[in-house]
């Protein structure tokens, strides 16, 4: 199939498929292509071999942070379970010695209640009988003047 141009002229310029040319244009990328094997081919091939190695070592090194990384993780989480089970039972010592403590202090706190009572008690009565002491001394002396 050809394809047309328009030339200097205004005319349509007609160009034919031409195999030869594109074979010729086949073979200068060809040489083109030996040629740059030719003077940058051992350079490339150290290239790829260094980037090769290059590749290799980070790989490595990931997998090694990795595994580093999965063992002190592991070596965090037993340590944090450890430090909960002593932190938990700490508070339950903590937490027993507190009730305790505060069933002695009401414990306490009743018996000096109980102890308030009676003594108001007993001061009742001792003003009691303190009234009826007055009063026995009032009628006495109320009988005596009269």
């Amino acid at each position: 199939m050809g394809a047309s141009k328009k030339d200097s002229a205004g005319q349509l310029e007609s160009r034919e498929y031409n195999p030869a040319a594109e074979s010729t244009a086949f073979e200068a990328d060809q040489s083109v292509g030996r040629i740059r094997e030719i003077i940058f081919g051992e350079q490339m091939r150290a290239y790829e071999a260094r980037f090769d190695a290059l590749e290799k070592k980070v790989q490595e090194r990931a997998e090694t942070v990795l595994s580093n990384l999965v063992e002190r993780m592991s070596e965090l989480e037993a340590s944090i379970r450890s430090e909960l089970k002593m932190l938990t039972s700490n508070l339950k010592k903590t937490n027993k010695a507190n009730t305790e403590a505060l069933e002695q202090s009401k414990s306490e706190l009743q018996n000096a209640l109980a102890d308030a009572v009676k003594q108001l008690s007993s001061e009742k009565t001792d003003r009691s009988a303190l009234a009826a002491l007055l009063n026995e001394m009032a009628e006495k002396l109320s009988g005596t003047k009269e």
